[in-house]
């Protein structure tokens, strides 16, 4: 049986705590934010079995870009995975994958993100119409500061040595200014370079007000470098949920590199053992932010997205639309 999952608070928190796929975003406080955000529409969905006992959450939303680009941008994400009890039985996750389909049929297509590995139940996603694409990721394992510094490369390692110690001075932002200033500079990054479309300014300060996430900020003589937002799971991962540093103007000062070290300097301090990335590309496609996070000393996962398409029309325009944009920005 599916429900929502905030009628089972309690069994919700438990498998957080307890499942291996467990991420931040699958959780009721991730599931609270997405809804407090207006544009988003956030569901939380739970299926049970006989003895009412809870062996699955689905945590997303849909969301669509503001204008006569509404239409063609309505996209389902669920960030993370599925929180699932690796027992689960085929049917109630089958019942699960179902509910969720039902539940973004309006979206074009649904996407979910995996940050584990969901290769044992890979024959029930595609039965349901979930089909598998290759992503990569990197995840930095945080165990004792030395040997995280003897996995970097050589330049990682000279960098943070240096300026962690001299050069540099950080704090988690506080007001709305200082949210503020890191949006201009992200958004700057994502028009010039990512060229995706990005949340607006309203959901990276209710995410630092609401203590859903944090957002780390780099300075030198109070000029900002660059920053982090991150969100944890506690005791178990941090992650780079969004970041950007101003390395053009401030290469001597290599600001993405020291932000990376001051989140596992903080990992290693809250007893965090692992800090995920988010992201690393396509495999077989050059992509230079996977050769800096590499550089860290990380490991290469390939843990993939499940996709389904609901309105394969609008998603082959959307599909040609963004390879216009790519190439687009080839010629730049």
């Amino acid at each position: 049986m599916v429900v929502d999952a905030v009628q089972v608070p309690k069994q919700w928190q438990a498998l957080s705590d307890n499942s291996p796929f467990a991420t931040y975003f699958q959780t009721k406080q991730a599931f609270d934010f997405y809804q407090s955000q207006a544009y988003l529409d956030a569901f939380a969905l739970a299926v049970l079995d006989q003895n009412q006992q809870l062996l699955g959450v689905a945590v997303g939303y849909i969301q669509a870009e503001k204008g006569p680009k509404q239409f063609f941008s309505r996209r389902a994400i669920v960030m993370g995975g599925l929180l699932l009890n690796p027992a689960i039985p085929q049917n109630l996750l089958t019942e699960l994958l179902l509910s969720l389909k039902k539940r973004t049929r309006k979206a074009i297509y649904t996407e979910i993100r995996n940050h584990h590995d969901y290769s044992a139940f890979a024959a029930v996603f595609a039965s349901c119409g979930f089909d598998y694409h290759a992503h990569y990721n990197v995840k930095i394992t945080c165990d004792t500061w030395n040997e995280m510094l003897l996995r970097m490369d050589n330049n990682r390692r000279r960098v943070l040595k240096k300026e962690l110690q001299e050069m540099v001075s950080w704090c988690y932002a506080t007001c709305h200014q200082q949210v503020a200033d890191f949006y201009a500079l992200l958004k700057q990054h994502y028009q010039t370079k990512v060229r995706k479309p990005l949340f607006p300014l309203s959901f990276f300060t209710d995410m630092v007000q609401s203590k859903s996430g944090r957002l780390l900020l780099l300075y030198q003589n109070n000029v900002l470098l660059g920053g982090m937002l991150q969100v944890v799971l506690p005791g178990k991962v941090v992650y780079d949920y969004y970041a950007c540093a101003n390395d053009a103007i401030y290469k001597e000062l290599s600001p993405s590199v020291s932000i990376y070290g001051i989140t596992l300097h903080q990992a290693l301090a809250e007893n965090i053992p692992q800090f995920d990335t988010m992201g690393a590309g396509k495999p077989n496609v050059p992509y230079g932010v996977r050769d800096f996070k590499l550089r860290f000393g990380g490991d290469l996962v390939q843990e993939g997205r499940f996709l389904l398409v609901n309105k394969p029309l609008l998603y082959r325009l959307g599909v040609w639309a963004m390879s216009l944009v790519a190439s687009l920005k080839t010629n730049d």
